[in-house]
């Protein structure tokens, strides 16, 4: 039960090709829904977002859960956290911890429009330098491929992003140009 959030078992790609193909029904699925808000983990007691816990897309269908861990692996799920479920945290021990609607002023714009396409973002492997890499066979990999950053979704003209922020997750927005250091798949239907 990762995060202690019942019911919570993530599976987590560090590549593209194995995330989409592991999760290529969802990924067409999501396209054409409706995007309704997000959702993140609230510390009530401090007043402060713990953004290390999974990001919620609230959607016309459902929820979709998205969530980074340590600097290249990444996940994705459809109704697999209850908003209602109490969550336990024996590092925020102490602490009311709760979903709590996410808004920021793009979020808003972003809201009742429907999802057009589902970007699968990748970094690029020559700005890896400033990473830590762990051993040599991951280093040729990832200096090959570069390493699955994130999830976009195309909605109104602009794609938000929850990506590997390395110790959180992130919600980013770009317009449909990206920084040179991404590549990405764009699925639509």
């Amino acid at each position: 039960m990762m995060f202690q959030i019942k019911d919570y078992r993530p599976k987590f790609y560090s590549n593209c090709k194995d995330f989409m193909q592991k999760n290529h029904k969802l990924i067409h699925q999501l396209i054409g829904q409706n995007f309704e808000g997000v959702y993140w983990v609230w510390d009530k007691t401090n007043e402060i977002w713990i953004k290390e816990f999974p990001v919620i897309l609230k959607l016309s269908g459902g929820y979709c859960t998205l969530c980074a861990h340590k600097h290249s692996d990444f996940s994705m799920g459809f109704n697999n956290i209850d908003l209602n479920e109490k969550i336990k945290s024996a590092k925020y021990a102490g602490s009311e911890l709760v979903w709590k609607e996410y808004n920021t002023r793009l979020i808003n714009k972003s809201k009742n429009k429907d999802i057009q396409a589902v970007e699968i973002v990748n970094f690029l492997p020559r700005f890896i330098n400033d990473f830590p890499l762990y051993n040599k066979k991951e280093e040729n990999i990832i200096r090959k491929l570069g390493f699955l950053h994130g999830v976009g979704f195309n909605i109104d003209g602009k794609t938000m992003v929850i990506s590997n922020g390395l110790d959180d997750n992130n919600i980013v927005f770009f317009d449909m140009d990206f920084p040179v250091y991404y590549t990405r798949i764009i699925i639509n239907k």
